[in-house]
């Protein structure tokens, strides 16, 4: 019984996860833009400097699949990459620093919306116990 309770539970947490990532896609095409692509711009925002690798790594990318998703953000104008040596350090610009700001209220909207079928009590019990198992 535990373990079929235990499949439920982790099948129904992938689905919220796979709404959640349809919704987020969705919003953030009002930025032109999506959500992998956004990631990459939280993290460049929260940590600037990083190098390709390091940016891969935290965006749970692999080197050769950042490059597609850094790319169109340098063309655009949201993203500069500097380089020192052999490294390449990744930088927001202006431009991109208001996509991450604009995005950012996107997200928290989208996800609130989302969330909106449970009250802040069970909201709040929810955090706790997905904290639990994360």
């Amino acid at each position: 019984m535990a373990e079929a309770t235990a499949r439920t539970a982790g099948m129904l947490i992938r689905r919220v996860q796979r709404r959640n990532l349809m919704a987020l896609d969705a919003a953030l095409a009002e930025h032109d833009t999506n959500l992998a692509q956004w990631a990459v711009l939280q993290v460049i925002g929260d940590e600037p400097g990083l190098t390709g690798h390091a940016l891969a790594a935290r965006t749970l990318q692999s080197d050769q699949s950042l490059g597609t998703l850094v790319t169109p953000l340098v063309e655009r104008g949201l993203v500069a990459r500097d380089r020192t040596g052999n490294k390449l350090a990744h930088t927001l610009t202006p431009t991109g620093r208001a996509l991450l700001a604009a995005g950012g209220a996107t997200v928290g909207s989208t996800l609130e919306q989302r969330m909106n079928a449970l009250d802040g009590a069970e909201l709040a019990q929810l955090c706790g116990l997905l904290e639990r198992i994360a």
